[in-house]
């Protein structure tokens, strides 16, 4: 099925991509959005452009509860378009409400090896809040333990190994007509 023949499928439903820090969640978002003539958005750039803060300072400053909530609350009001790519943030999946808002459109989990997420995470300068060099190893084994059967509810699976994004961006696209529920 041709790309365009995906899109129009999709009837302007949004696509929100799932998984553990470090999953290529923005990097594979943009080009999907391109491929699909949809808008990107990233959660938790959108987070930092509305508090003017980084979401390390964010978590230091008043801890992930209130981050959560501003995420919960980001994610609300860009549900409320459609034709969108939207990658979140890794634990936005903790919260049922977060779910409930994501059914609105299609889930997409992208599930990258330990091994990929940990070299990653060690040469990514983004400061990630719940990860330090030190806890790395005992951290991630932790969060992906937690997550993993949260991110499993997703509406699609992808393992895209360590491929570019423009290559993973395609195999969704290709996934996605055995999801979709709108008549042909």
């Amino acid at each position: 099925m041709q790309i365009g023949q995906v899109s129009k499928r999709l009837q302007g439903l949004s696509i929100y991509m799932v998984g553990i820090m470090g999953s290529g969640k923005s990097t594979v978002g943009k080009p999907l959005a391109r491929l699909l003539n949809y808008t990107f958005i990233d959660t938790d750039k959108v987070i930092e452009e509305v508090t003017n803060s980084k979401i390390a300072e964010i978590f230091r400053d008043h801890g992930e509860s209130y981050f959560r909530q501003l995420e919960q609350e980001v994610l609300k009001e860009v549900s409320q378009r459609h034709s969108l790519v939207i990658a979140t943030g890794g634990g936005i999946v903790t919260s049922i409400e977060n779910w409930g808002v994501m059914r609105q459109g299609i889930i997409i989990w992208l599930d990258l090896s330990p091994s990929i997420i940990k070299m990653r995470l060690r040469m990514d300068a983004i400061e990630r809040p719940l990860i330090t060099e030190t806890n790395l190893e005992t951290r991630l084994q932790e969060l992906m333990k937690n997550r993993r059967p949260l991110y499993a509810e997703a509406d699609l699976h992808i393992l895209p190994a360590n491929d570019s994004p423009e290559k993973v961006a395609q195999q969704i696209i290709e996934a996605l007509p055995g999801i979709i529920k709108t008549p042909l």
